[in-house]
């Protein structure tokens, strides 16, 4: 119905007087009508308002974690003391959910880097003392995810999602980083003793003979444990089907305590295999550490798998940029990285190429070259899904105008790569 009929009926003379009952049925329907309407429409704002709200919570996240990082990726010796309180001016009001994000940004970097875990946790011990004292929050969930962790690592626990993250730190290097944050907290008081009984025997009932290597050579651990209750235990694992770089390290360990044992002879043959492992754990405090800036290079890398904001990683390149060797060093990493990365990130790393070809800092020449240095390194033996990630690679040289094909792949001769 148009408008302008219904608005003639205004003045029509039979109209103008309407009969009551007639006016009263009107008004009930009208009102019935509208009351229905409303109810309606009041569903959708509160769905509204939920859906903006978990948006919000998630943005409050993400932002947090966002802050955080980028504090603790500056984080050195020398500037130990200005992060500090840049860090308290950035969470000046903090509640202990979003505490809980910093406390888990600052496990993984502590897990990820044992040259730099005492300097993570000196970090920790302040911010926690301040925080504890100022607002009452908790470390609890620091400590839960150590013990998510330990439980993980050498009781075989099934992860809750809340701690699925902790599936990608199981290298041999984060399982032992693990232990030393157990022990840095033991010799701060901020474990109970308890645990280590615990946890030895979580080791003894494992099958990594490095890590009970480290764990047993510590002196806070020797100094505080009954050793003697857990030497049958190691003793029979020289029976096991272990490698020479098992027996060496175990070995050593008995040796070390007293502990007599029958004589096994490992395989000569195999010796001159094992001889660089058994060098690099037999002295795990002199193993070959990264550069505080190639620790850096991994930090920005991570950050920006995790927000993918490209600004961040300019901002850390570009004052490089005249500088050929740290920008080749750079993306010497960031193949490497992309390399040992899921191919799940892969448009993450697309989109992270196409924007550093856009910058023109890092010339062709160098994405080119660095490729071909790091296929013919014998450490590409161990990259998981080698030749579908450099097809991968090779589209996105493609999109940046870096001539690599297939037959410039195969030029190289590495006998690993077939594609």
């Amino acid at each position: 119905m148009k408008i302008e009929f219904l608005l003639s009926f205004k003045n029509h003379k039979d109209t103008l007087e309407l009969d009551s009952e007639f006016l009263k049925i009107v008004s009930e329907n009208f009102t019935k009508n509208y009351s229905k309407k409303t109810k309606k429409k009041n569903i959708k704002p509160i769905l509204k308002c939920n859906l903006l709200k978990n948006i919000k919570l998630q943005n409050d996240k993400n932002k947090t974690e966002y802050k955080a990082n980028l504090l603790i990726n500056k984080l050195s010796k020398d500037n130990f003391e200005e992060i500090i309180k840049e860090f308290i001016i950035t969470f000046l009001e903090i509640e202990q959910d979003d505490f809980d994000i910093i406390l888990e940004k600052i496990f993984t970097k502590m897990i990820k880097d044992d040259k730099f875990i005492g300097l993570f946790f000196k970090f920790y011990n302040k911010i926690y003392t301040i925080y504890n004292n100022l607002f009452d929050l908790s470390n609890q969930h620091l400590i839960d995810l150590i013990e998510q962790k330990i439980k993980f690592d050498y009781n075989s626990l099934k992860l809750e999602e809340d701690y699925k993250f902790i599936e990608n730190l199981d290298s041999e290097e984060n399982r032992i980083n693990g232990l030393r944050l157990v022990i840095l907290l033991l010799e701060s008081n901020n474990l109970n003793k308890d645990i280590i009984n615990i946890i030895s025997n979580y080791l003894v009932g494992s099958k990594y003979i490095p890590d009970i290597y480290f764990w047993f050579s510590n002196k806070y651990i020797i100094n505080n444990t009954n050793l003697e209750c857990y030497y049958d235990r190691l003793k029979n694992k020289l029976t096991d089907d272990i490698n020479n770089r098992y027996i060496i390290l175990l070995k050593n360990l008995l040796d070390n305590n007293n502990i007599e044992y029958d004589n096994i002879e490992y395989n000569e043959e195999s010796e001159s295999e094992t001889e660089p492992d058994n060098e690099s754990v037999c002295n795990l405090e002199n193993s070959t550490e990264k550069s505080e800036f190639e620790i850096e290079i991994d930090n920005i890398l991570e950050e920006y798998m995790l927000l993918e904001e490209f600004d961040e990683v300019l901002m850390f390149i570009e004052p490089f940029k005249h500088d050929n060797a740290t920008i080749k060093l750079f993306m010497n990493y960031l193949l490497d990285f992309y390399f040992n990365s899921s191919l799940t990130n892969l448009n993450k790393f697309k989109n992270l190429f196409i924007n550093l070809k856009r910058t023109k800092i890092i010339k062709s020449d160098i994405f080119k070259q660095s490729l071909s240095e790091l296929l013919c390194n014998s450490d590409s033996y161990d990259y998981m899904n080698l030749s579908t990630k450099i097809e991968k690679l090779i589209d996105i040289y493609k999109i940046i105008e870096v001539k690599v094909n297939k037959d410039f792949i195969k030029s190289l001769n590495c006998p690993v790569i077939a594609i």
